[in-house]
Protein backbone atom coordinates (compact mmCIF):
# COMPACT_ATOMS: atom_id res chain seq x y z
CA UNK A 1 0.00 0.00 0.00
CA UNK A 2 1.06 2.99 -1.13
CA UNK A 3 0.09 6.52 0.49
CA UNK A 4 0.89 9.88 0.34
CA UNK A 5 -0.64 13.66 1.21
CA UNK A 6 -0.60 16.04 -1.81
CA UNK A 7 -1.68 18.62 -0.39
CA UNK A 8 -4.50 19.59 2.37
CA UNK A 9 -6.22 18.29 1.65
CA UNK A 10 -5.90 15.59 -1.23
CA UNK A 11 -4.30 12.63 -0.79
CA UNK A 12 -3.67 9.21 -2.76
CA UNK A 13 -3.95 5.44 -1.84
CA UNK A 14 -2.45 2.92 -4.09
CA UNK A 15 -3.18 6.13 -6.84
CA UNK A 16 -6.54 6.46 -5.67
CA UNK A 17 -7.53 10.18 -4.90
CA UNK A 18 -9.46 10.89 -1.55
CA UNK A 19 -9.74 14.53 -1.19
CA UNK A 20 -11.36 13.95 2.69
CA UNK A 21 -8.97 13.79 5.21
CA UNK A 22 -10.72 12.01 7.65
CA UNK A 23 -12.06 9.28 5.19
CA UNK A 24 -8.54 9.18 4.26
CA UNK A 25 -6.85 8.46 7.52
CA UNK A 26 -9.94 5.63 8.21
CA UNK A 27 -9.54 4.17 4.92
CA UNK A 28 -5.97 3.52 5.46
CA UNK A 29 -6.17 2.43 8.96
CA UNK A 30 -8.98 -0.15 7.74
CA UNK A 31 -6.25 -1.35 5.21
CA UNK A 32 -4.05 -1.86 7.49
CA UNK A 33 -6.72 -4.03 9.23
CA UNK A 34 -6.88 -6.05 6.62
CA UNK A 35 -3.43 -5.86 5.36
CA UNK A 36 -2.63 -7.65 9.02
CA UNK A 37 -4.86 -10.73 8.84
CA UNK A 38 -5.00 -11.39 4.67
CA UNK A 39 -2.50 -9.61 3.50
CA UNK A 40 -2.55 -6.72 0.64
CA UNK A 41 -5.16 -8.68 -1.39
CA UNK A 42 -7.25 -6.07 -2.56
CA UNK A 43 -7.59 -4.16 -5.91
CA UNK A 44 -7.92 -0.50 -6.53
CA UNK A 45 -11.15 -0.83 -7.05
CA UNK A 46 -11.70 -2.38 -3.71
CA UNK A 47 -10.23 0.72 -2.25
CA UNK A 48 -12.16 3.00 -4.34
CA UNK A 49 -15.33 1.84 -3.09
CA UNK A 50 -14.09 1.92 0.04
CA UNK A 51 -13.35 5.63 0.04
CA UNK A 52 -16.86 6.27 -1.10
CA UNK A 53 -18.87 3.58 0.80
CA UNK A 54 -17.44 5.87 3.87
CA UNK A 55 -18.34 9.64 2.24
CA UNK A 56 -21.86 7.77 1.22
CA UNK A 57 -22.24 7.06 5.34
CA UNK A 58 -20.78 10.22 6.09
CA UNK A 59 -23.52 12.38 4.17
CA UNK A 60 -26.40 9.98 4.93
CA UNK A 61 -25.77 8.79 8.51
CA UNK A 62 -27.38 11.99 10.53
CA UNK A 63 -24.77 11.37 13.62
CA UNK A 64 -21.55 9.83 12.11
CA UNK A 65 -18.37 9.10 14.00
CA UNK A 66 -15.35 7.89 12.34
CA UNK A 67 -13.58 6.44 15.50
CA UNK A 68 -17.10 3.87 15.46
CA UNK A 69 -16.69 3.26 11.96
CA UNK A 70 -12.99 1.80 12.41
CA UNK A 71 -13.88 -0.05 15.14
CA UNK A 72 -17.11 -1.71 13.66
CA UNK A 73 -15.15 -2.05 10.34
CA UNK A 74 -12.03 -4.06 12.38
CA UNK A 75 -14.17 -6.02 14.52
CA UNK A 76 -15.78 -7.42 10.88
CA UNK A 77 -12.11 -7.97 9.84
CA UNK A 78 -11.22 -10.28 12.65
CA UNK A 79 -14.52 -11.95 12.64
CA UNK A 80 -13.85 -13.14 8.76
CA UNK A 81 -11.73 -16.22 8.11
CA UNK A 82 -11.49 -14.88 4.59
CA UNK A 83 -11.12 -11.69 2.35
CA UNK A 84 -14.73 -12.47 0.81
CA UNK A 85 -15.48 -13.38 4.06
CA UNK A 86 -15.97 -9.76 5.17
CA UNK A 87 -19.16 -8.78 5.58
CA UNK A 88 -19.19 -4.89 7.42
CA UNK A 89 -21.75 -3.12 9.53
CA UNK A 90 -21.82 0.09 11.47
CA UNK A 91 -23.59 -0.21 14.99
CA UNK A 92 -24.75 -3.61 13.75
CA UNK A 93 -26.37 -1.85 10.56
CA UNK A 94 -25.24 -2.34 6.92
CA UNK A 95 -26.86 0.41 5.52
CA UNK A 96 -25.76 2.11 2.84
CA UNK A 97 -23.09 -0.72 2.54
CA UNK A 98 -24.93 -3.55 1.54
CA UNK A 99 -23.70 -3.48 -2.34
CA UNK A 100 -19.90 -2.95 -1.10
CA UNK A 101 -20.80 -6.05 0.87
CA UNK A 102 -22.18 -8.24 -1.88
CA UNK A 103 -19.12 -7.23 -4.02
CA UNK A 104 -17.04 -8.30 -1.52
CA UNK A 105 -18.76 -11.65 -0.76
CA UNK A 106 -18.88 -12.51 -4.74
CA UNK A 107 -14.54 -12.36 -4.53
CA UNK A 108 -15.10 -9.30 -7.10
CA UNK A 109 -12.14 -7.54 -5.06
CA UNK A 110 -9.50 -10.08 -4.61
CA UNK A 111 -6.30 -9.41 -7.18
CA UNK A 112 -5.05 -12.80 -7.09
CA UNK A 113 -8.90 -14.43 -7.78
CA UNK A 114 -9.33 -11.20 -10.89
CA UNK A 115 -5.55 -12.27 -11.79
CA UNK A 116 -6.38 -16.05 -11.73
CA UNK A 117 -9.70 -15.82 -13.72
CA UNK A 118 -7.87 -13.31 -16.43
CA UNK A 119 -5.55 -16.13 -17.11
CA UNK A 120 -7.40 -18.61 -17.53
CA UNK A 121 -9.72 -17.34 -20.01
CA UNK A 122 -6.48 -16.04 -21.97
CA UNK A 123 -5.22 -19.32 -21.61
CA UNK A 124 -7.99 -21.54 -22.73
CA UNK A 125 -8.43 -18.93 -25.77
CA UNK A 126 -4.99 -18.99 -26.12
CA UNK A 127 -3.39 -22.49 -25.47
CA UNK A 128 -6.93 -24.86 -24.77
CA UNK A 129 -5.49 -25.52 -21.43
CA UNK A 130 -7.05 -24.46 -17.90
CA UNK A 131 -5.37 -24.26 -14.64
CA UNK A 132 -6.36 -24.94 -10.58
CA UNK A 133 -5.23 -21.54 -8.44
CA UNK A 134 -2.88 -24.20 -6.53
CA UNK A 135 -0.96 -24.85 -10.10
CA UNK A 136 -0.94 -21.11 -10.13
CA UNK A 137 0.26 -19.79 -6.28
CA UNK A 138 3.92 -18.33 -6.97
CA UNK A 139 4.38 -19.60 -10.73
CA UNK A 140 6.30 -17.73 -12.85
CA UNK A 141 3.39 -18.72 -15.68
CA UNK A 142 4.05 -18.57 -19.54
CA UNK A 143 2.26 -16.19 -21.12
CA UNK A 144 3.56 -16.43 -24.82
CA UNK A 145 6.11 -18.14 -26.70
CA UNK A 146 7.34 -18.63 -30.44
CA UNK A 147 10.41 -20.68 -31.62
CA UNK A 148 11.77 -18.53 -34.74
CA UNK A 149 8.41 -17.37 -35.63
CA UNK A 150 7.70 -13.75 -34.40
CA UNK A 151 8.09 -10.48 -36.74
CA UNK A 152 11.99 -11.99 -37.58
CA UNK A 153 12.01 -16.05 -37.91
CA UNK A 154 15.90 -15.78 -36.44
CA UNK A 155 14.62 -14.89 -33.21
CA UNK A 156 12.67 -16.99 -30.35
CA UNK A 157 10.50 -15.14 -27.96
CA UNK A 158 9.59 -16.34 -24.07
CA UNK A 159 6.75 -13.79 -22.51
CA UNK A 160 6.46 -14.38 -18.70
CA UNK A 161 4.78 -13.30 -15.59
CA UNK A 162 6.33 -13.98 -12.46
CA UNK A 163 3.37 -14.10 -9.41
CA UNK A 164 5.63 -13.79 -6.25
CA UNK A 165 7.60 -10.65 -7.94
CA UNK A 166 4.58 -9.18 -9.59
CA UNK A 167 6.82 -8.82 -13.03
CA UNK A 168 6.79 -9.19 -16.64
CA UNK A 169 10.16 -11.75 -17.97
CA UNK A 170 10.58 -11.06 -21.87
CA UNK A 171 13.35 -13.26 -23.18
CA UNK A 172 14.58 -12.64 -26.76
CA UNK A 173 17.34 -14.90 -28.22
CA UNK A 174 18.57 -16.93 -30.91
CA UNK A 175 22.17 -19.05 -31.42
CA UNK A 176 24.36 -16.18 -30.61
CA UNK A 177 22.72 -13.47 -28.68
CA UNK A 178 20.19 -13.22 -25.75
CA UNK A 179 18.08 -10.57 -24.50
CA UNK A 180 16.42 -10.33 -21.17
CA UNK A 181 14.10 -7.66 -20.05
CA UNK A 182 11.91 -7.55 -16.99
CA UNK A 183 8.91 -4.83 -16.56
CA UNK A 184 7.30 -4.54 -12.96
CA UNK A 185 3.66 -4.65 -13.03
CA UNK A 186 1.03 -5.15 -10.30
CA UNK A 187 -0.92 -7.95 -10.10
CA UNK A 188 -3.98 -6.28 -10.83
CA UNK A 189 -2.87 -4.23 -14.02
CA UNK A 190 -1.71 -7.99 -15.54
CA UNK A 191 -4.85 -8.99 -15.28
CA UNK A 192 -6.67 -6.59 -16.95
CA UNK A 193 -3.52 -6.41 -19.85
CA UNK A 194 -5.01 -10.58 -19.90
CA UNK A 195 -8.28 -9.52 -20.42
CA UNK A 196 -7.38 -6.81 -23.01
CA UNK A 197 -4.86 -8.26 -25.38
CA UNK A 198 -3.99 -11.58 -27.59
CA UNK A 199 -1.00 -14.04 -28.09
CA UNK A 200 0.32 -11.39 -30.91
CA UNK A 201 0.02 -8.26 -28.60
CA UNK A 202 2.61 -9.79 -25.84
CA UNK A 203 5.28 -10.84 -28.66
CA UNK A 204 5.26 -7.99 -30.81
CA UNK A 205 8.12 -5.61 -30.33
CA UNK A 206 6.57 -2.69 -29.37
CA UNK A 207 5.12 -4.84 -25.91
CA UNK A 208 8.14 -6.29 -25.87
CA UNK A 209 11.12 -3.25 -26.25
CA UNK A 210 13.43 -5.43 -27.97
CA UNK A 211 13.83 -4.60 -31.39
CA UNK A 212 15.55 -6.83 -33.66
CA UNK A 213 17.56 -4.36 -35.50
CA UNK A 214 19.33 -3.68 -32.17
CA UNK A 215 20.08 -7.00 -31.77
CA UNK A 216 21.51 -7.45 -35.10
CA UNK A 217 23.78 -4.73 -34.37
CA UNK A 218 24.71 -6.17 -30.95
CA UNK A 219 25.53 -9.51 -33.26
CA UNK A 220 27.66 -7.53 -35.79
CA UNK A 221 30.09 -6.00 -33.00
CA UNK A 222 30.10 -9.58 -31.50
CA UNK A 223 31.40 -10.91 -34.60
CA UNK A 224 33.40 -7.59 -35.00
CA UNK A 225 34.97 -8.42 -31.43
CA UNK A 226 35.95 -11.87 -32.51
CA UNK A 227 37.67 -10.92 -35.70
CA UNK A 228 39.48 -7.93 -34.10
CA UNK A 229 40.93 -11.32 -31.42
CA UNK A 230 41.35 -13.07 -33.89
CA UNK A 231 43.74 -10.26 -35.83
CA UNK A 232 45.21 -9.79 -32.48
CA UNK A 233 46.40 -13.42 -31.88
CA UNK A 234 47.63 -14.18 -35.43
CA UNK A 235 49.70 -10.67 -35.53
CA UNK A 236 50.98 -11.72 -31.52
CA UNK A 237 51.52 -15.18 -33.43
CA UNK A 238 53.74 -14.06 -36.20
CA UNK A 239 55.79 -11.26 -33.93
CA UNK A 240 56.98 -14.44 -31.69
CA UNK A 241 58.18 -15.99 -34.98
CA UNK A 242 59.81 -13.06 -36.56
CA UNK A 243 61.64 -12.87 -32.87
CA UNK A 244 62.52 -16.06 -33.01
Amino acid sequence: MNCKIINNFEGEINNVKVTNENIYYSSTWILEQIENKFGEIYTNEFIRDLVSTIDRMNMKYEEFSFSELESSFRDCIEQADKFNHIQFSYYGNSWKIEDFNEKIKDNIYDKNNKFFESYNRYSKNEFGVEYTKEELKDNVLGIAFTDGLGDNEDYSIQVEYDLKNEREIITVWNDKVKEVKTNKISIEDYANELSEREFDDFINQENTGIYYDDLDEKIDHLKFEKLNKNKSKWNTKNNEELVR
